[in-house]
């Protein structure tokens, strides 16, 4: 039990200081193009009365659901999410750092180890599946959600087959 705390512990350690990074170059790349975005997602009150009323809906125009203010509570809300993502990531990293070395030992630097597991994290969860399909923002014209979540099933798992085929196979055929 002391070790999963203690692992519990490392992977939030390294989740905080991660998430105000991801945080960080969300705000400076990311926010603008979604907040240009999201004035193309709220009608206008007259489309939306008219809407609610073709619908038979008797829910008030003004009403809406709740959402993160611009500025603060919005930049809250992302790091609070950005640290939540970095946390999973990190406990799935010990998983495969645990693997690992249950299977192959240490067999070197620790740290290395280390940023070999993260780089395939990376790789597998991050950026193969997003060559393929990039971030969708309202008003672009992209796959359903059902396929796009096929795909990136599909990439990261194929990411992580690779990877495994490639670090446990000694054979020369692993490369191609």
């Amino acid at each position: 039990m002391k070790l999963f705390t203690s692992l519990v512990w490392a992977a939030l350690a390294v989740a905080l200081p991660v998430g105000a990074l991801q945080s960080a170059v969300q705000q400076q790349w990311a926010a603008p193009i979604i907040r240009q975005a999201e004035a193309f997602e709220a009608p206008a009150p007259a489309v939306a009365h008219s809407v609610h009323a073709a619908h038979g809906s008797t829910t008030p125009v003004d009403a809406k659901r709740w959402s993160p203010e611009n500025g603060l509570e919005r930049g809250v809300w992302s790091w609070v999410a950005n640290t939540l993502h970095a946390f999973a990531i990190a406990l799935l990293a010990i998983v495969g750092l645990a693997l690992w070395v249950w299977r192959r030992g240490t067999g070197g630097s620790a740290a290395a180890l280390g940023l070999g597991v993260a780089a395939i994290g990376f790789v597998s969860l991050h950026l193969w599946p997003a060559l393929g399909l990039p971030a969708e923002i309202p008003g672009m014209d992209a796959a359903r959600l059902g396929s796009r979540q096929g795909w990136w099933l599909l990439a990261a798992g194929a990411a992580l087959a690779a990877c495994a085929v490639t670090l446990s196979v000694r054979a020369a055929w692993r490369w191609p």
